[in-house]
C-alpha cells in the first residue's frame, strides 16, 4: 500500500478540504491512502471520518504560531522521522514551498503544490513576502496543480508555469443531484415556507464577502419579505455577521446553519445560490450548487473555470447591493423553468465528477514514483 501524505491547514469543511474528501471517498484504499498532516490542531469536522477510512492525522505547529524558523524545523523534523512518505501533496497555496523544501531536505522524491485559489495582495509587506514564498514553490516542486488556469498562474512561473495541470475540484455528482424529497426534508426542519430561498455556502471569512451577503439579502427582503436565507459555515466572521444581521432587524430571515454534513440536501431545498467571494480559485460549492440545477450569481473575480453550465451569472462587485438583488429576482423568477435534475449529467460530462479525477490524480501518484 502506498500512503500518500496531504498537508492541509485543518480538516473542516472548507472547499479544498472538502475536494480531498472527495477523492478519498472514491479510491482504491487497499492500494493507496490518504494521511494528514494538519497545522495546529487535529480535531476537525472530517478527523472521524478520515480515522474510520483507514488514514492517519499528524499535527505541526502554523507558521503563525511558532515562527518563520521554527516553523522549517518542525516540518524538516516530521518530513525525517516519516521516511515512509515518498508523496507530499501541498494544499497551503504559497506556503507550499516552505512545506516541500522542508520535504525535499527529508528526501521525499515527489513533492505536489496545488494551487487552490488567487490572492491579490494590497500591502507591500504581504506582497513581498508572497514572492519568496512563490520562488520556493518553484524551486522545491515536482509536480504542479491548481484548482484552475488563474490559480496556476498565480503561484507557477518558469517550466511549472508551462506544464502544472488543471485538477478540477471534483464532487459526487450523484449525491448532489436535485432531489424533491431532500429538498422538502430540509423546508419542514427549519419550516421554510414557500417563499424564495436563497443559499451560501462558505467559511465565515472576509473573503467570502458575507457582509455584502448580507447587503443583497437585505435588499431583496423589499420585494420578498417572505424569503429566507440559508448560511452553511463557521469561521472567524461569523459573530460580525450575526451583529450585522440584529443590527439591520432580519434575525427572522436569516438562518445560520453552521457546519453541515447535509450539503446536499440544503442545495436542494435553496432557490437561488449567491457566492460574491472577493476572489476564488474554482469553489467546490459553487460547483455543488450547479449539480443542483440551482441559479448561482457569483462576482467577476472568481475564475471563468467556475461557468460549468449555463446557470452561472456573473457581476461585479463594483454594482450595488440593490443591483445585485435586482439580479437575484431576475434569476428568481427564471428558475421555476428550470429542469433542476438534469444538471448533475451536465456536470458529469463536464469533467467534475470526483470518481473520474481520483484516477487521474491516483495514476499521477504512481506514474512519478
Amino acid at each position: 500500500m502506498i500512503r500518500i501524505l496531504h498537508v492541509v491547514g485543518t480538516m473542516d469543511l472548507g472547499g479544498a478540504e472538502t475536494f480531498i474528501m472527495n477523492l478519498y471517498r472514491t479510491i482504491n484504499r487497499d492500494e493507496i491512502q490518504f494521511d494528514f498532516l494538519c497545522h495546529n490542531r487535529i480535531e476537525a469536522k472530517y478527523t472521524d471520518e478520515i480515522l474510520a477510512m483507514g488514514g492517519k492525522m499528524h499535527m505541526v505547529e502554523g507558521i503563525s504560531h511558532t515562527g518563520f524558523l521554527n516553523y522549517q524545523k518542525n516540518l524538516y523534523d516530521f518530513f525525517k522521522s516519516h521516511p515512509e512518505y515518498q508523496v507530499v501533496h501541498a494544499h497551503q497555496n504559497d506556503l507550499n514551498g516552505i512545506i516541500l523544501k522542508q520535504a525535499a531536505r527529508a528526501g521525499v522524491k515527489v513533492r505536489v503544490s496545488h494551487s487552490h485559489t488567487v490572492y491579490n495582495y494590497k500591502s507591500f509587506v504581504k506582497k513581498a513576502m508572497f514572492a519568496v514564498f512563490k520562488y520556493y514553490v518553484n524551486k522545491y516542486t515536482t509536480d504542479a496543480l491548481a484548482c484552475s488556469k488563474p490559480a496556476g498562474e498565480m503561484l507557477y512561473t518558469g517550466n511549472l508555469l508551462k506544464n502544472f495541470n488543471v485538477i478540477y475540484n471534483g464532487i459526487d455528482t450523484s449525491r448532489f443531484a436535485y432531489s424533491v424529497e431532500k429538498r422538502q426534508t430540509i423546508r419542514d426542519e427549519f419550516n421554510l415556507g414557500d417563499g424564495p430561498i436563497i443559499g451560501h455556502v462558505g467559511r465565515f471569512a472576509p473573503v467570502k464577502n458575507h457582509t455584502f451577503v448580507i447587503d443583497v439579502f437585505n435588499e431583496f427582503l423589499k420585494t420578498h419579505p417572505n424569503a429566507k436565507l440559508l448560511l452553511v459555515g463557521t469561521g472567524d466572521t461569523l459573530a460580525q455577521t450575526k451583529d450585522k444581521v440584529k443590527a439591520l432587524g432580519i434575525e427572522n430571515s436569516v438562518i445560520f446553519l453552521g457546519s453541515r454534513t447535509d450539503v446536499d440536501s440544503i442545495l436542494s431545498a435553496v432557490d437561488i445560490f449567491l457566492f460574491p467571494s472577493i476572489h476564488e480559485g474554482l469553489p467546490v460549492s459553487v460547483v455543488e450548487a450547479q449539480c443542483s440545477g440551482l441559479q448561482v450569481i457569483t462576482s467577476d473575480t472568481i475564475s471563468e473555470d467556475t461557468v460549468i453550465t449555463n446557470l452561472i451569472t456573473r457581476l461585479p462587485l463594483s454594482c450595488s447591493a440593490k443591483q445585485w438583488a435586482e439580479k437575484l429576482d431576475e434569476l428568481y423568477v427564471n428558475s421555476k423553468s428550470v429542469d433542476r435534475s438534469a444538471y448533475a449529467n451536465k456536470v458529469n460530462k463536464a469533467g467534475f465528477d470526483a470518481k473520474q479525477i481520483a484516477k487521474s490524480l491516483v495514476d499521477r501518484y504512481l506514474e512519478k514514483l
